[in-house]
């Protein structure tokens, strides 16, 4: 999940991921004893997808907490426009589109859908710190799906199963796993429906978004000077008249973000918890007489979002991005 800014971290639950798609990169790593059924489906997990549209209802646990949404997704124009409509709690809706243009994480859309499934394969099989290995068929929505496990190779990242719409490709679950194997956020369609076309009403248009690569800090600014492998600042943002900023990183499937304010004698006393998958670490630093309000938000154990909210530290001078 991925939060704007740390006084959205309570209200806040659903995250999601879109970007472009590249296939079977030389660093892929793929279970070793059914790589060939594995390369088959990725391969196919494109083809259709990205032409489908559809509606569908869906539900999203975490902690305990349940929420039922509906989902729209449609192209129109050449770009996909996708609506999601929460049918429980307060009444909300969110408004995406993600094409042409090649989209970073946005907030508060939903993990699910064509775009995770073509952001999923990319990624996973770009990276070495994720194992890609087939689960077998099963079934969701009355539609037959093709589950993934992407398991975590190491303590700072969660594992993922995912279930993969036999015709669309579409994402129709995504369970994010713990260490122990243990099921700590599930998204899952109840209901799915591919459609012809979509009503205008249906799905509309919200900003235009563009990826970010950043390959260094701001020349004064925060940084984070650890981070899990493979984690890298892909987009960051300076707003309250300069004294506030975030900062976005990934390793390509899991998220965090790093948030900076100015602080006053009222502000939030130090703290972590979890929200489901998402660790917040929250604590005050002090620079140059001025109190400030750090936040750590991210889909990372919480002992590694601790380390790194430990390690932030304000610069002055150019800075090339941590190792």
């Amino acid at each position: 999940m991925i939060f704007r800014s740390f006084s959205c971290v309570i209200s806040s639950v659903l995250g999601a991921l879109t970007t472009s798609v590249m296939l079977f990169a030389p660093s892929c790593a793929l279970a070793s004893d059914q790589p060939t059924h594995i390369e088959a489906l990725v391969n196919r997990v494109l083809q259709p997808a990205e032409q489908v549209n559809y509606t569908g209802i869906a539900t999203y646990e975490y902690s305990g907490r349940r929420s039922i949404v509906r989902l729209s997704s449609g192209i129109q124009d050449g770009v996909r426009k996708r609506r999601i409509d929460h049918l429980d709690g307060p009444r909300r809706k969110v408004s995406v589109h993600s094409r042409p243009e090649l989209c970073m994480p946005k907030p508060a859309e939903i993990r699910g859908g064509s775009a995770w499934s073509e952001y999923l394969v990319e990624q996973i099989m770009q990276s070495a710190n994720y194992t890609l290995s087939a689960e077998g068929p099963s079934v969701i929505a009355n539609r037959i799906v093709h589950r993934l496990r992407i398991q975590a190779n190491d303590e700072h990242r969660f594992s993922y199963l995912v279930g993969l719409d036999e015709t669309t490709r579409i994402v129709l679950q995504a369970a994010v796993l713990d260490a122990q194997g243990r099921v700590i956020e599930h998204f899952k369609f109840v209901e799915f429906m591919v459609d012809e076309e979509l009503p205008d009403e249906a799905v509309t248009a919200g900003a235009a978004c563009a990826r970010e690569d950043a390959g260094f800090q701001l020349e004064t600014g925060w940084a984070a000077q650890w981070m899990p492998k493979g984690f890298e600042l892909r987009a960051s943002e300076v707003y309250g008249s300069g004294r506030a900023s975030s900062y976005f990183y990934t390793d390509g499937v899991s998220t965090l973000s790093l948030f900076v304010e100015p602080s006053d004698t009222s502000s939030t006393p130090a703290f972590d918890a979890n929200l489901g998958a998402t660790a917040v670490v929250h604590r005050e630093v002090l620079v140059d007489q001025s109190t400030y309000s750090l936040s750590v938000v991210g889909e990372v154990p919480r002992e590694t979002a601790k380390k790194i909210a430990s390690q932030v530290r304000y610069f002055s001078i150019s800075l090339e991005r941590p190792d």
